[in-house]
């Protein structure tokens, strides 16, 4: 077995060498958009909003696409979103066929050679047809697809997976894949969001929980240059990796580092920050 490349060499590898260590399937679930639209001057409530925000998104996946990933799960709209008030939803339902397949869309697919898949959406009229549409128009000659997921309220992903289960007529994880998405998509082993460390069901999508490495990035919004992605990827694929099959004598290990074990630090707990929670340093936890 080789040893792991440095942090600072394997920031400045090229991408060949990056590709070669990351998982398949990521999760991307960032949020705080508003927040991030605020603080670049631009109003949460405008059209503005909704197109500047598809296109921080489009940027976010295209970097994860060029360091190796060949799919992408992402939501368009969360139970979280859909139950706040009325006139946040009438914005989500109107926006959400011109965020995930509007004009601007399909030529940023069109031109970056992604193919884009749909999950659920069809309680919403402008998204019935959503996604036969994206498949006869989207590429299929690539690796790298893009997956929308809308759901509107948490029991939403248990019944794409069981109603999965009645067609297929298997009992098999594998089986079901393929019925759910019309394809074997691999497991996802990283699930990279922002804000509070937390997971519902209604963030992952069904069965396809593999080994599954987390981060929060705090900044808010769809943020994930270079640099940072690759820090991520470096932690995931080189310094978490920490499992040995014989065991003996690992535990002793610890004592060369008694001081920091032996601290109450708690990774999730945090503070007010205005009206947002922010984690709390490491001073705070002690």
């Amino acid at each position: 077995m080789t040893d792991p490349p440095d942090l600072k060499t394997f920031l400045a590898a090229d991408q060949a060498t990056v590709a070669a260590i990351a998982p398949r399937t990521v999760i991307y679930m960032p949020g705080g958009t508003r927040r991030a639209a605020a603080l670049a001057g631009i109003r949460p409530e405008s059209d503005d909003y909704v197109q500047w925000s598809r296109r921080q998104l489009i940027q976010a996946v295209e970097q994860l696409f060029q360091h190796g990933i060949q799919h992408v799960f992402t939501a368009a709209i969360v139970p979280t979103n859909w139950a706040e008030n009325r006139a946040h939803q009438e914005m989500l339902a109107t926006y959400a066929h011109s965020v995930i397949a509007g004009e601007s869309a399909m030529a940023d697919y069109r031109q970056l050679g992604w193919r884009v898949r749909l999950l659920g959406g069809a309680e919403l009229p402008s998204l019935v047809d959503t996604n036969h549409f994206l498949r006869d128009r989207t590429t299929q000659d690539t690796h790298h697809t893009l997956w929308w997921m809308v759901m509107l309220d948490e029991d939403a992903p248990f019944r794409w997976m069981f109603d999965a289960v009645l067609r297929s007529q298997r009992q098999t994880r594998e089986a079901v894949i393929q019925e759910l998405y019309g394809e074997s998509v691999p497991l996802a082993n990283l699930y990279i969001a922002s804000g509070k460390p937390a997971i519902t069901p209604a963030l992952v999508p069904p069965l396809l929980i593999g080994d599954l490495q987390c981060y929060w990035i705090q900044r808010p919004g769809y943020y994930l240059p270079p640099h940072l992605l690759r820090r991520i990827l470096y932690d995931a694929a080189y310094t978490r990796k920490t499992w040995r099959k014989d065991k003996q004598g690992r535990a002793e290990t610890a004592i060369m580092h008694r001081d920091t074990w032996m601290q109450d630090v708690v990774i999730g707990l945090g503070r007010r920050l205005g009206e947002h929670w922010y984690p709390a340093s490491h001073e705070e936890n002690e």
